[in-house]
C-alpha cells in the first residue's frame, strides 16, 4: 500500500499527465502554412505526448509497487519504456526549437538516429546494471541494481536527457525580445518558464542528499504542478488574460502564408529576409 507521500506523488503523476497530452493533442491539430513547419509543430507534440505517456508511467509504477509487486522484470521493463519515452521527448523537442531556429528541416533524421543510439545505450547500460526490483522510497519508487552505476554513464544519461530540455527552455526563451506580438510573447514566457523550472526541479529532486528532504520534495512537486500549469495556460489561456492583453488560443489560429522580404541593397535584402523568415517562423511556431 502507497503511504500519503508516494500518494501525493502519484497525484501529482496523474493531475500532469491530462494536461500535457491537452496540449499535445492541440500543436497536433494545428494547421500550418508548410509541410516543414507542420512536421515541426507536430514534433513538439510529440514532446508533450511522450511527457504525459511518461508522467502516466510514473503513476503506474508506483500503483504496481504499492500492491506489491517490485520483480526484477518489471524495474527493466519500467526503465526501457521509460528511456523510449524520454527519447521520443528530446527527439522531438530538439527538432523544434532546431527548425525554429534555422529553419532547415533537415535536423530530423541526424537526431532520430542520434536518440535512436541513445535509447539503446540506455538499454544496454541498465541491462548490464542488472535491475533487482523496484525500491520504494518516502516519496516514489527508484530501481534497484545489483551493479553500482558508474559516474561516467550518470554523464552520459544526463547530457543526452536532462541537459537538452533545460537549454532548450533557455534558448526558446530567447525569442521573447525578439518577438513584439503580445501572444507569442506570453507564450514564450510560459513554455520556456514551464520547461526550465519542470527539468531544473526535477535534477534537485533526483539528487540523493534531498531524496528524503520532505520539504524540498514537497516543494519541488508543487513547483511541477505550476510548471505544467503554466505551459496549458500558454496554449488555453484562461479568460483574464484573453481579456486583458487579447491572448489567443491555438483555436483561434489558422495557418498563415510566409511573408515577402524587404527590398534595398543585395546584403540588406538578405539580412531582411532572413529576420522576415525568422519572424515568421516564430509567429507560425509559436
Amino acid at each position: 500500500m502507497l503511504s500519503a507521500l508516494q500518494g501525493v506523488t502519484a497525484a501529482l503523476y496523474v493531475a500532469v499527465a491530462p494536461l500535457c497530452a491537452a496540449v499535445g493533442v492541440a500543436l497536433a491539430r494545428r494547421r500550418m502554412a508548410d509541410a516543414a513547419s507542420r512536421r515541426a509543430v507536430r514534433l513538439f507534440a510529440v514532446f508533450w505526448l511522450a511527457l504525459a505517456a511518461d508522467a502516466l508511467l510514473g503513476a503506474l509504477e508506483l500503483a504496481l509497487v504499492g500492491a506489491g509487486f517490485a520483480s526484477a522484470g518489471l524495474a527493466l521493463g519500467f526503465s526501457v519504456v521509460a528511456f523510449l519515452a524520454v527519447s521520443l521527448m528530446m527527439w522531438g523537442l530538439l527538432h523544434y526549437l532546431l527548425f525554429l531556429f534555422t529553419g532547415r528541416p533537415g535536423w530530423l533524421w541526424p537526431l532520430a538516429a542520434f536518440y535512436a543510439l541513445a535509447f539503446a545505450t540506455s538499454v544496454v547500460l541498465v541491462a548490464s546494471w542488472e535491475p533487482t526490483g523496484l525500491e520504494p522510497t518516502r516519496w516514489g519508487v527508484e530501481v534497484d541494481y545489483a551493479a553500482q552505476p558508474t559516474p561516467a554513464a550518470g554523464l552520459f544519461l544526463s547530457l543526452a536527457f536532462l541537459l537538452p530540455p533545460i537549454l532548450g527552455a533557455l534558448a526558446y526563451g530567447s525569442f521573447l525580445p525578439r518577438v513584439g506580438d503580445a501572444t507569442r510573447r506570453y507564450r514564450i514566457a510560459l513554455v520556456s518558464g514551464g520547461i526550465f523550472l519542470w527539468f531544473a526541479t526535477s535534477v534537485v529532486l533526483g539528487a540523493r542528499p534531498l531524496a528524503d528532504d520532505d520539504a524540498v520534495q514537497g516543494i519541488g512537486r508543487l513547483v511541477t504542478l505550476v510548471s505544467i500549469l503554466a505551459v496549458a495556460a500558454a496554449y488555453f489561456p484562461p479568460p483574464f488574460a484573453r481579456r486583458r492583453w487579447g491572448i489567443e488560443s491555438l483555436a483561434d489560429e489558422g495557418g498563415h502564408a510566409p511573408r515577402p522580404g524587404l527590398d534595398g541593397p543585395e546584403e540588406q535584402k538578405r539580412k531582411a529576409a532572413r529576420a522576415a523568415h525568422l519572424q515568421n517562423r516564430v509567429r507560425d511556431l509559436i
